[in-house]
């Protein structure tokens, strides 16, 4: 295994470890982290920027994240051109900031949470970035991983028949991870 993939499987490992701990500490005591997920429009709800995509509702939610969050940030890791450090920064931050000011759109008293707005992030980078280098393996993994978690069209728009679950979140995080692309290819000078 080459040093960038075993450091990458290491941060992936290592976030996803983060995430189960916080699920368990959630499940076995009465802290109440769910309330530490995004509040739309609400100035103690950006605690949620930071904290949302490691908290999720429940084992079933948290599972539906694990695999997909992993493999692609395993990919994003693996590889230096896609600036990998800066680009899961502004992925993270980027699709909280788009779920905090769109999600009191729907709701201001919604908490947002779980690893979805990351994960279509990464998954438009990925793609977007495969296709700006030519890495045909980042870009047929990234389309496996988003026909499995689900589809982008199914979750980045609002689905009256499924109201709990946060297009705002996939929105945010597909728009974050295509603006990361573009400026990563376009605008940033290369390092």
């Amino acid at each position: 295994m080459s040093k960038s993939l075993f450091s990458s499987v290491k941060f992936a490992n290592q976030l996803v470890i983060i995430i189960i701990i916080l699920e368990v500490v959630d499940s076995l005591t009465f802290l109440g982290l769910d309330r530490f997920g995004i509040r739309p429009w609400s100035l103690i709800g950006l605690i949620g920027v930071v904290f949302a995509p490691l908290l999720h509702y429940g084992w079933d939610h948290l599972m539906t994240n694990t695999i997909p969050l992993w493999v692609n940030t395993v990919i994003l890791f693996s590889e230096k051109k896609f600036r990998p450090e800066w680009t899961f920064g502004v992925i993270w931050i980027a699709s909280g900031l788009g779920t905090w000011l769109i999600g009191g759109l729907r709701s201001m008293d919604s908490i947002h949470l779980g690893a979805s707005s990351v994960i279509f992030g990464l998954v438009c980078y990925l793609i977007l970035m495969g296709i700006f280098l030519g890495r045909f393996l980042t870009i047929l993994v990234s389309f496996i991983v988003l026909f499995f978690f689900g589809g982008i069209l199914s979750g980045i728009l609002p689905n009256p028949e499924m109201p709990q679950v946060s297009w705002e979140a996939h929105f945010s995080g597909a728009m974050s991870g295509t603006f990361a692309a573009i400026y990563n290819k376009f605008f940033r000078k290369s390092s």
